[in-house]
């Protein structure tokens, strides 16, 4: 749940500039140091999902490494099988071992003792197996009860709508009663957007317009603040 609340991925597919965050209470900090091949991105996220959803369904007591197969992946991924496919699983495991991650943000969302690590700590590869070593961070919480699903749709999605589809999910759930307003501030802040903010109220009130998301109603309201965005249900 921590992964939908705060900024811990690149929304754009090449980023190789810092990235800084600090709640409006100032109790989390998040701070992301791309590697050489830039920012672990939104995309890459699928991966790290993936392995948390295997490790969730492992005993507690066996280590933090999964035996990627990559058919198995692509299925769950609802992505097509194919050679380049290959090429973008090793490019999205690098970015994700490069990528170094410093928060005190822990598992259940609560601020906690600062810890620095990458999102894969070890990876080997076997022919088109992978195993993947993943940091305690990760593995924790993976293995609580601080976890969501998400709707299959969701891996088709570009990457400013992922942001969005991820914060209903987080705020919203599925509680067909429940309304969640935002100020576009705080959701440009709370998504690392690179974008300037201007430029990310324009594309947010676009989306909004076309409401797109599944699961999900985005409405807009216009407000002297630069505009609330609303979450709810469909």
């Amino acid at each position: 749940m921590v992964l939908m609340e705060r900024p811990f991925f690149s929304l754009a597919k090449r980023r190789l500039v810092p990235l800084d965050y600090l709640s409006p209470d100032k109790t989390i900090h998040v701070s992301v140091r791309p590697g050489p091949q830039g920012m672990a991105t939104i995309y890459d996220a699928d991966l790290l999902m993936y392995l948390v959803s295997e490790l969730a369904q492992s005993p507690a007591s066996t280590e933090a490494t999964v035996n990627l197969r990559l058919g198995a992946y692509l299925a769950a991924m609802g992505s097509s099988k194919g050679g380049d496919q290959y090429a973008l699983l090793e490019k999205a495991v690098q970015r994700l071992l490069t990528t170094q991650i410093t928060t005190n943000a822990q598992f259940d969302g609560k601020p906690g003792p600062v810890v620095t690590f990458p999102w894969i700590e070890r990876a080997v590869r076997q022919g088109n197996d992978w195993y993947l070593t993943v940091p305690n961070w990760i593995a924790e919480g993976a293995r609580s009860k601080f976890i969501l699903d998400i709707c299959p749709e969701y891996f088709v999605l570009g990457g400013f709508d992922r942001c969005l589809y991820l914060t209903a999910r987080k705020h919203v759930g599925r509680d067909r009663a429940k309304v969640f307003r935002i100020k576009v501030s705080t959701l440009w802040a709370k998504s690392g957007s690179a974008s300037k903010l201007s430029r990310f109220r324009h594309e947010l009130k676009s989306i909004a317009a076309n409401n797109q998301l599944p699961e999900y109603r985005l409405d807009w309201e216009d407000t002297s603040g630069g505009g609330l965005l609303l979450m709810r249900c469909k």
